[in-house]
């Protein structure tokens, strides 16, 4: 049976598409052909299938290196293994994360600056977990691609429109409680509230999410956007715990 890899492209390496067990497995044999990593047996969660995807992949990569030389392109044993090794220390990482009452996944979040996530918003991780936050927000790959010396070469191409307008926008309302009103940073549109008044002050929360929905004027995707990070369903944790060197 073929590894769930075989639905993703076979010249890329994504190692969170593997188990832990499978992991240390293919940083202990990778070099070696299936047959020989398996010949003793397979250890506890480690299946024959993910050894014929992977160390079967680099096996081939590195007898069509020896054979035809600078005409196959690859980037070698070790920068496979150092992508595993990375994997195995952002998983660690997300294990701490869990332990403060964060995601298990926090790769398939967007944070914005205020330390809250989004699932699913744009940026983030789809339904496999590709990235690793690094400090400060940013994003590195976790997989690799077989088929270049560069093994980072292409991973992150995406088409982007040429009609398309990237409009930034504030992550957060304005809150005034003196004037108990809520504000809308892009276009200064406000909701008001009656003071020592919950029900009164949610509505006035309620009616700038309306607004932000469907605003009188041309800013929609920064509205929207707004909207995302106001209103989405949301966990908070700070960034600076989603990461490290």
């Amino acid at each position: 049976m073929a590894h769930l890899s075989s639905a993703t492209d076979p010249d890329y390496f994504e190692p969170e598409l593997y188990n832990a067990a499978e992991l240390d497995f293919f940083l202990k044999h990778l070099g070696q052909s299936p047959e020989v990593a398996a010949y003793t047996g397979l250890p506890a969660g480690v299946t024959r299938a993910a050894v014929d995807d992977v160390i079967g992949r680099v096996y081939r990569f590195q007898e069509l290196k020896k054979a035809h030389g600078d005409a196959v392109q690859w980037p070698g044993v070790d920068a496979v293994k150092s992508s595993i090794v990375e994997d195995m220390n952002w998983r660690k990482q997300c294990a701490s994360v869990v332990a403060k009452g964060g995601p298990k996944h926090p790769s398939i979040f967007h944070w914005n600056t205020s330390g809250e996530g989004i699932r699913g918003a744009t940026g983030s991780d789809g339904g496999t977990v590709r990235t690793r936050i690094l400090p400060g927000g940013a994003r590195k790959r976790l997989g690799i691609r077989l088929t270049s010396e560069d093994p980072n070469i292409n991973l992150d191409t995406a088409y982007v429109a040429d009609f398309a307008q990237v409009a930034d926008g504030p992550d957060r309302l304005i809150h005034d409680e003196t004037k108990r009103r809520y504000e809308c940073p892009i276009c200064a549109y406000t909701t008001t509230y009656k003071a020592d008044n919950r029900r009164s002050a949610n509505m006035a929360r309620a009616n700038m999410g309306h607004h932000l929905k469907s605003p009188k004027n041309d800013e929609r995707t920064r509205h929207q956007r707004l909207w995302n990070s106001e209103y989405s369903s949301t966990r908070t944790i700070a960034v600076t715990e989603l990461a490290s060197d």
